[in-house]
């Protein structure tokens, strides 16, 4: 089976290096990256105060480092399941962003991968996460909910390495939920 070449990026905005995006020179608020890019470099967007929003086309395999880092204004974003790991410091202090959603395919955060995005209130793990590393929500005050779609025992098995019994949020799960005090309620 032959494989496909990659397409190639022709937006303007974008300074390539085969299929990586080296640099964004763009000032946009609101970013759509176009289709062929397989990477973005480390710090692509980092400090980008005026970034709001951004769209990772599937098809992006890595995310290195501090992509995101101190993008204040920054408020959702969802990883394309083709990324497998939401790196250390990814998002670290966007202290805009509200609401994450890592898509099926997703298997591992590293540590303080939303380290201090103290806006941040509601993330989605899906099923494929695998390795959850030590706080990869530290200084997210305003964390309410995690929704993992998976089971109560899934949750335990990932933090089983550093989690303390009080999470502080509220894990969903789809046969129970843990508390922010630690206690577990599990649906019949």
């Amino acid at each position: 089976m032959s494989k496909k070449a990659p397409r190639s990026v022709s937006d303007p905005n974008c300074i390539m290096s085969g299929t990586v995006l080296q640099r964004y020179i763009g000032d946009d608020a609101d970013v759509v990256l176009p289709e062929g890019i397989t990477e973005l470099a480390d710090n692509i967007f980092s400090g980008r105060s005026e970034l709001r929003s951004i769209v990772i086309p599937e098809g992006v395999t890595v995310i290195e480092g501090a992509a995101f880092q101190n993008c204040t204004a920054l408020k959702t974003v969802k990883i394309p399941g083709s990324v497998k790991t939401v790196e250390r410091g990814l998002f670290s202090n966007c202290t805009a962003l509200e609401e994450v959603v890592l898509a099926e395919g997703v298997t591992t955060l590293e540590s303080f991968s939303f380290r201090g995005c103290s806006s941040l209130r509601v993330v989605h793990l899906p099923s494929s996460v695998s390795i959850l590393e030590e706080n990869p929500f530290e200084k997210c005050e305003s964390l309410d909910a995690v929704y993992l779609d998976g089971n109560v025992a899934k949750w335990q098995a990932l933090t089983r390495t550093y989690h303390e019994k009080n999470p502080g949020f509220t894990v969903y799960c789809k046969n129970g939920m843990i508390h922010s005090d630690g206690s577990v309620t599990l649906y019949e």
